[in-house]
């Protein structure tokens, strides 16, 4: 999702999304405003109407009957702001997952991409324990390509991983196999 407007979330659930991530949340206020618009009352407002979700009302009442147990929510924490309100944050009702993203989390800090510095390592340790503390699925980006990343982040205990970008893989692999022409020719 692009933001967090009510308007939009229900239009991605309603087209037949299973869950959506939002991104920048800070607060319980802003964690709350996302299950309004993701949840069907008595948890949220969402608004009930036909849509692709439930087959256009062919399968209206299995979709009603589970919708708000299986719509999967996920907060992405990426601002101290949010690092400074996780208890908040994560005692809103009905949140699955919430996910670094590290890039807008250093950057709000001072420190952008400084993923090394103490205070960053400390902000990710603060978020993965808060999530294993109220039972919330613990995700992160690993925006290089590097297994062994994605592997140290799965032993410290993150569940949910994205792993690089379509263009920074491509990137790289393309940087090596010049580097390895250049080696041929000599260039």
């Amino acid at each position: 999702m692009a933001g967090n407007q009510y308007s939009e979330t229900k239009r991605y659930l309603d087209a037949g999304a299973v869950g959506v991530i939002a991104p920048l949340i800070n607060t319980a206020e802003e964690a709350q405003e996302l299950i309004r618009s993701v949840k069907y009352p008595p948890i949220g407002e969402r608004g009930v109407g036909y849509g692709r979700s439930h087959g256009y009302g062919f399968d209206f009442e299995n979709y009603m009957e589970k919708a708000n147990d299986e719509t999967f929510v996920c907060v992405q924490i990426e601002h101290i702001k949010a690092v400074n309100n996780l208890d908040a944050i994560f005692s809103t009702k009905g949140i699955n997952a919430a996910f670094i993203g590290p890039y807008d989390l250093s950057a709000s800090m001072g420190i952008t991409a400084q993923f090394d510095h103490p205070d960053y390592i400390n902000a990710v340790d603060t978020i993965l324990n808060k999530c294993i503390e109220h039972g919330i699925i613990p995700g992160i980006h690993v925006v290089k390509p590097d297994p062994d990343e994605v592997k140290q982040k799965i032993e410290k205990g993150f569940k949910m991983i994205a792993y690089s970008l379509d263009i920074t893989m491509i990137g790289a692999s393309c940087r090596e196999g010049l580097a390895e022409i250049k080696k041929i020719t000599k260039l």
